[in-house]
């Protein structure tokens, strides 16, 4: 698969599934918070450069919608 400018410029980056906003992710990490809107995702790692959103952290998912956000 050839890499692209633009994708090459996404590595490390993931799009947020609540209100669309790329952000970078720590390297490794297994946990994210969007800047924009707070919330928190699991993140998997399919190759060291390519972040995954995998869904919520559950306990962050539960008080957000408690708050009503």
């Amino acid at each position: 698969m050839k890499e692209t400018k633009k994708g090459k410029e996404r590595l490390g980056q993931v799009r947020c599934l609540n209100c669309f906003a790329r952000f970078e992710v720590a390297p490794r990490a297994e946990r994210a918070t969007c800047p924009s809107c707070g919330w928190e995702w699991r993140i998997s790692w399919p190759n060291p450069k390519l972040a995954k959103i995998r869904g919520p952290v559950w306990e962050e998912w539960e008080r957000l919608q408690t708050r009503g956000e």
